[in-house]
């Protein structure tokens, strides 16, 4: 993905999440784009999150 796509991705998924009423912290957009850029897979992600 190209920065542009990311960021894209990002604010969409902010977006989405933020509707749901759940509020995204940098520490949350960073690992989401590392989530897009391949950097880490999703299921780190989700343990991270959980941890």
């Amino acid at each position: 993905m190209t920065e542009s796509e990311v960021n894209d991705a990002f604010q969409y998924a902010k977006h989405s999440l933020e509707l749901e009423g759940f509020k995204v912290t940098a520490d949350d957009e960073k690992a989401m784009k590392d989530v897009f850029t391949g950097k880490m897979s999703r299921e780190q992600l989700i343990r991270q999150l959980t941890e």
